[in-house]
């Protein structure tokens, strides 16, 4: 696949990110996946909408300024 994905995540709280994805052949989706880690060490996923290609989707870990991004990805589905 010639996809291509433009990570971010937030520079402040509430923590999150977003995944901006282009060259997806049509009728493919795509949407952000956000690693999460809580002040305790616990960790979770959190994913975003899904999209088509060259839109965004984004998501937030949770609007606690305690929980925090460890990676942000994507998942893609044919």
């Amino acid at each position: 696949m010639n996809s291509s994905c433009n990570l971010t995540k937030t520079n402040r709280a509430p923590w999150g990110g977003s995944a901006y994805c282009s060259g997806l052949p049509w009728g493919d989706k795509f949407r952000v996946k956000l690693t999460c880690v809580t002040y305790r060490g616990q960790i979770f996923t959190v994913y975003g909408p899904w999209k088509k290609t060259n839109n965004t989707s984004s998501a937030i870990c949770a609007t606690d300024p305690n929980v925090g991004v460890l990676t942000v990805g994507t998942e893609e589905n044919a």
